[in-house]
């Protein structure tokens, strides 16, 4: 992590040029999840994995507007 702010927090990806600003909130639009997502050069897989597990975890199915972020490792 680069920058802790109040509300977000700007991390260095080593594929992206640019830092990577990630929200840090309990839910996150799915737009904005994928924009962040696009970033540092995510492939759509591991977004779509990512978001299944935090959908299955929250009960929420993956055509609502929000998801929860899970982290991934």
């Amino acid at each position: 992590r680069v920058r802790h702010g109040s509300r977000h927090d700007v991390w260095r990806s080593p594929t992206a040029k640019r830092p990577v600003t990630v929200p840090r909130h309990r839910e996150i639009p799915l737009g904005t999840a994928r924009a962040i997502c696009r970033q540092p050069g995510v492939p759509p897989i591991l977004l779509a994995e990512s978001l299944e597990g935090a959908s299955s975890e929250s009960g929420r199915s993956l055509n609502t507007p929000a998801v929860r972020p899970r982290a991934m490792g």
